[in-house]
């Protein structure tokens, strides 16, 4: 995703993101301090903090405390990457190996509760009970969407509504956090709040929708392997849905539910077929239309914010999002 051109509306205010993190994080143990490191800065895009201070921005928070409240999402989201990493015993995340890699499950689990307890430290020092008790809800039903993913895992039957569910807690609701959170510190209305909560859901949804089709899109045999992992650990994606929800040939329907049965040795030999099979399906225009739709009804709520160069960054960020997921 190309964000340079918005990273440059709000460019001090990232310099200073990370040089704040950097220092809030540090701690006198080592271990730590080269697990956030490594972590914090390991080539994330910050895409849901870039959206926390540019949704401040437009409403006039102050940059400083926009940075922090950047911080507490960045900081979180860190967290559950460090923890879902163990729960899907991930080798690789951005290109390098995972900290349950290169340390140890523990040392990633650990660093992870390190993480979510400094973001919630930072939030106390704002001093904001509303914010604090919508931080601890966001880090809750973070949570409780794994658990749903969990026992999501290996089950054919389980319905788009469900699914949907299950990546609105898993994905989306960090991005209403991220979105919503500096017009709750700055005591907004309640339409005003929820003008940020739900475009911030739309993107997050269109976030993991493009994930769900992104690996099937690639031609790169290394990054299509991604999809091959989703398969091996049993996961359904949108596209997997869309075909059992058709069920229009029974032979592709008997594939996928053989990919998905645990009890059979040889499965790993059809997930090209299933690959291939979500290609030619039709699944992943259906998905796509789906993206549209979710950045059309963020885009409803953009226009509602008072004109600023960083309501026109929020536009750009749903653009680059279209660009990936659908024009690619």
């Amino acid at each position: 995703m190309h964000l340079y051109k918005v990273r440059n509306l709000i460019f001090q205010d990232i310099e200073k993101l990370d040089k704040w993190m950097k220092f809030f994080l540090k701690n006198s143990i080592p271990l730590i301090n080269d697990v956030c490191h490594y972590t914090i800065y390991n080539g994330g895009k910050k895409i849901r903090s870039i959206l926390c201070l540019l949704s401040a921005k437009s409403i006039f928070c102050n940059s400083n405390v926009a940075i922090i409240l950047a911080m507490i999402i960045e900081i979180v989201h860190t967290a559950t990457l460090l923890h879902d990493d163990v729960i899907d015993s991930s080798k690789i995340r951005r290109g390098k190996k995972t900290v349950n890699t290169l340390w140890n499950n523990t040392t990633a689990i650990l660093s992870g509760d390190y993480l979510y307890s400094k973001a919630l430290l930072l939030m106390s020092n704002l001093d904001d009970k509303i914010a604090m008790k919508k931080l601890i809800q966001c880090t809750q039903k973070l949570a409780e969407g794994e658990i749903m993913q969990m026992y999501a895992n290996f089950n054919i039957n389980i319905e788009e509504k469900e699914y949907l569910k299950i990546i609105n807690y898993k994905t989306a609701i960090l991005f209403e956090m991220a979105c919503s959170l500096p017009a709750i510190i700055l005591k907004k209305n309640f339409q005003t709040i929820q003008i940020f909560k739900l475009l911030g859901h739309h993107i997050g949804m269109a976030f993991q929708l493009i994930n769900d089709i992104i690996d099937y899109k690639n031609i790169n045999d290394r990054i299509r392997k991604k999809s091959y992992e989703d398969l091996y650990e049993g996961k359904m994606t949108l596209p997997i849905i869309h075909i059992m929800q058709k069920r229009n040939n029974i032979k592709n329907i008997e594939k996928i539910y053989q990919v998905f049965d645990k009890s059979l040795k040889n499965r790993k030999n059809l997930f090209q077929d299933i690959h291939n099979l979500v290609i030619n399906s039709g699944s992943i225009e259906y998905v796509k239309n789906c993206i549209q739709n979710e950045i059309n009804l963020a885009k409803l709520y953009i226009k509602k914010l008072p004109y600023s160069s960083y309501k026109k960054g929020l536009f750009m960020i749903c653009d680059s999002l279209i660009k990936k997921g659908i024009k690619n």
